[in-house]
């Protein structure tokens, strides 16, 4: 009996919820969740450092269904009776803004329909290569919707797994269903595609219908509807203010230094089925705070990956199609499959 009490007090003191978890912060209004992020956020502007050789080694050992499964806005705990909390061995060390996503006119539901209180966290899936390459850098986006009532919606979207020559951040599109590795690609990016393949069997295909459950008052969708995949064309004149070549600053110096509120981020374009590649405009994401780096945003802030498979709950026709897509794109050689960028006019 005394080893029971000592169990559940260490679980409870030390393995319970977050702060940004627990169901009183859950209920809360999605602009108070917000102003309870961003003063963490502020709180310290000092990047985290990038995790050592040793450190990234502890990734193999983590539990991918953290991943998918946590509702939280702060990283899970982890290990034995969940004493730790989890690290951010990927995407390690980025930039965060506040940010609104204004709907273009669109037939899909929950967030899609727009939403004014939401987070994007820009970061590269590696440390910076100065010496260039086709692994240079290699950018992503986070996003965190936040909602009424309810846990927030979380999305990412990447380039490419492998990178790219340009350090420039805008100088590609992003998708959501980041390309699959080539069947030659880096032995190092095909042993983490496995390891987040215990979890899904689309591992870098990012579901999108939790984003379609509730709208940014929390409301449930008399019926859900999204798109097969979101498409991320920079603004173009971000697209030009960043050179291609090394600057000799981080890359979240670049961006932090760069953003200020009311700036236009990506246009979002929505591919709406498997079955076609056709493109449609859907919204538009705006700054609306100044991009910061943060010690916080790098060690505890949290985004869920949603299963492509919750997707699939919906429209069970893409299945098939989408394992095409991934076979086609894994016996694309080096550097790989990418999809093509949307044109940009100066």
């Amino acid at each position: 009996m005394k080893l029971l009490l000592l169990f559940l007090f260490i679980t409870f003191t030390f393995g319970g919820p977050g702060p940004y978890d627990n169901s009183t912060y859950q209920s809360l209004f999605a602009r108070s969740k917000l102003e309870l992020l961003t003063n963490a956020i502020d709180e310290d502007t000092t990047p985290a450092d990038w995790p050592s050789t040793f450190q990234l080694s502890e990734l193999f050992l983590e539990r991918m269904d953290r991943s998918f499964d946590f509702r939280g806005d702060d990283l899970p705990k982890q290990g034995p009776f969940d004493l730790e909390t989890r690290k951010k061995l990927v995407h390690s060390v980025g930039c965060v803004v506040k940010i609104e996503f204004v709907a273009v006119n669109n037939n899909y539901s929950g967030v899609f329909k727009g939403c004014k209180n939401a987070l994007l966290r820009f970061s590269l899936a590696q440390q910076m290569d100065p010496s260039g390459g086709d692994s240079a850098i290699t950018p992503g986006i986070a996003l965190k919707f936040l909602r009424n009532y309810q846990p927030s919606a979380n999305m990412m979207a990447m380039y490419s797994l492998v990178g790219q020559r340009s350090f420039n951040f805008f100088a590609h599109d992003l998708t959501n269903h980041v390309p699959e590795l080539p069947s030659d690609g880096p032995l190092a990016l095909q042993a983490l595609r496995r390891k987040f393949s215990s979890a899904s069997d689309y591992p870098a295909f990012v579901g999108l219908s939790d984003l379609a459950k509730y709208d940014e008052n929390g409301t449930p969708a008399s019926k859900v509807s999204f798109p097969f995949r979101l498409h991320f064309h920079p603004n173009t004149t971000l697209h030009y203010s960043i050179p291609d070549t090394y600057t000799g600053m981080t890359t979240e110096y670049q961006l932090s230094k760069l953003l200020t509120p009311n700036h236009h981020l990506y246009d979002v374009y929505a591919q709406a089925t498997p079955f076609s590649d056709q493109l449609t405009l859907i919204g538009r994401i705006y700054t609306r705070s100044y991009a910061t780096t943060s010690y916080f945003g790098d060690k505890t802030l949290f985004f869920q990956h949603t299963r492509f498979e919750s997707d699939l709950v919906y429209y069970p026709s893409w299945a098939q199609k989408a394992k095409d897509i991934l076979s086609i794109q894994r016996n694309v050689k080096t550097p790989g499959f990418h999809y093509a960028d949307l044109p940009w006019t100066k």
